[in-house]
C-alpha cells in the first residue's frame, strides 16, 4: 500500500476504486479497493473484496479475453460476496450471462 492510502480512510479509498472502475480503469481500481480492504473489518471488509474481486475480473477480462476461467471465477466470487447490493449482483449475474453467451460484458455501473 502506497504511503499516500495509507492515510486515507477507507470510505476514501472505495470512493477512489469507484471512480477508476467508472473509468475504465480496472487495475486501479482493485488496487484502491484492495487498500481499503486491508483496514477495514466485520461485513464492510467483505463487501470491499467483493469489489476488489469484480475489478479484478474486468482488468482480466481487458487482459487475457472473454476465454478462460479467471474473469468468470473472479465475477462468481464478486457476486457472493455482495449480497448486500442486489442491483450489483444483478448487473454481474447479467456480465456472467453475457460471458456463457461468449460475449464480453460491458462493466456495471458502480
Amino acid at each position: 500500500m502506497a504511503q499516500e492510502a495509507a492515510d486515507l480512510p477507507p470510505r476514501e479509498l472505495e470512493r477512489r476504486g469507484r471512480e477508476e472502475f467508472r473509468a475504465g480503469r480496472f487495475f486501479e481500481a482493485h488496487e484502491r479497493f484492495e487498500d481499503a480492504w486491508r483496514v477495514s473489518t466485520g461485513p464492510e471488509k467483505l463487501r470491499l473484496q467483493g469489489l476488489t474481486q469484480l475489478a479484478a475480473g474486468f482488468h482480466k477480462l481487458l487482459t487475457c479475453g472473454k476465454s478462460g476461467r479467471g474473469p468468470r471465477e473472479l465475477l462468481e466470487k464478486a457476486r457472493e460476496k455482495l449480497g448486500d447490493e442486489p442491483g450489483l449482483q444483478a448487473a454481474i449475474a447479467q456480465c456472467l450471462e453475457a460471458l456463457a453467451a461468449g460475449r464480453v460484458p460491458a462493466p456495471p455501473a458502480l
